[in-house]
């Protein structure tokens, strides 16, 4: 049986991977599944012990922050942020993205901002208008506690999408989902960017200042070692046998000796008529596309089991892939 944490990066793996783009926004559905779902993670899921991580080292000698990496593809990353005693992230933002937070060990305080639409100004004495003159508008939400015993918490791209965190009382942890993953490549602007406050505006308008990072804050890393991760280890399988290929998969019992020639039929009926879009959409010729249906057989048997998250098949496809046996 799959555990917890399994269950909630596949969960955010079927919400935030059907987004066609960063501005497209995930089944409402999906995400408040896995906001439920993630609300319900504990440290014990992880297997953190925050004490074998030696959060009390000097403040001078050791990062504020450690990051714990759990996932990461390019539709989602998730990770662990362990916030020494008396320590913060400083307030930075989150391009596009939707995010939820799960207090698993400890107390934070968040303050959290939501940038308003259209009010972004532009000031520089010198007229130079570089990234670090930007002034944000933005409306300054309450300030809220939470601790390991509460749900998770959400942003989005246009609600609570900058915060700031404090670690209350001593260390704390929490567990970090986003989509899409910061990316500053192929010309993409989802890096992040650091803030301070700047007074007021109109109303109850809080101006927020982009600042470069901060020197007091950087983050350490340690391992991650909790449960494995199966979507990991088999999409790193999909990758090295099925290189820039594009799979879709379907399960089947065993029918009768055609069955390979119906499922390349039928995959093809389906799928042959997506190829002038994909061609366009990732810069392929037409000419390179091919739709073939597989039909995998499992070494000696498999089995099909039914749960709340669907059906899955144990495959392993040849005696030096048994490593990479998962669920899928």
């Amino acid at each position: 049986m799959a555990t917890l944490i399994e269950r909630v990066v596949r969960q955010a793996l079927r919400t935030f991977s059907r987004r066609q783009s960063a501005r497209n926004s995930p089944s409402e559905a999906d995400f408040q599944k896995l906001v439920t779902m993630a609300g319900q993670l504990t440290a014990a899921d992880v297997n953190l012990n925050i004490g074998r991580l030696q959060v009390d080292e000097p403040r001078e000698s050791s990062p504020p922050v450690i990051y714990i990496n759990v996932y990461e593809d390019p539709h989602v990353t998730i990770g662990i942020f362990i916030v020494k005693s008396g320590e913060k992230l400083p307030l930075h933002d989150h391009p596009q993205m939707y995010g939820i937070l799960k207090v698993i060990e400890g107390t934070v305080k968040i303050q959290s901002y939501s940038i308003i639409p259209n009010g972004t100004i532009v000031q520089s004495a010198s007229g130079d208008k570089h990234l670090f003159s930007q002034t944000f508008c933005a409306e300054k939400l309450p300030e809220t506690t939470v601790n390991a015993s509460d749900g998770a918490c959400f942003l989005t791209p246009t609600e609570r999408n900058l915060h700031e965190i404090y670690s209350v009382n001593g260390a704390a942890a929490f567990l970090d989902i986003l989509s899409p993953p910061y990316d500053t490549s192929d010309g993409k602007d989802r890096s992040c960017h650091y803030f301070r406050e700047q007074g007021t505006g109109v109303g109850d308008e809080t101006r927020l200042i982009v600042i470069p990072n901060p020197p007091e804050y950087w983050n350490g890393v340690a391992n991650y070692e909790g449960p494995r991760i199966r979507s990991k280890v088999f999409m790193q399988f999909v990758n090295a046998v099925f290189p820039q290929k594009r799979l879709k998969y379907s399960i089947w019992s065993e029918r009768d000796a055609l069955q390979a020639q119906h499922v390349d039929e039928e995959k093809k009926s389906i799928y042959e008529s997506c190829i002038p879009y994909l061609s366009e959409k990732y810069n392929i010729p037409t000419s390179q596309w091919s739709v073939s249906g597989l039909l995998f057989g499992a070494r000696g048997t498999f089995r099909l089991r039914g749960n709340e998250d669907g059906a899955f098949m144990w495959l392993c496809t040849s005696e030096s892939a048994n490593q990479y046996c998962t669920s899928i």
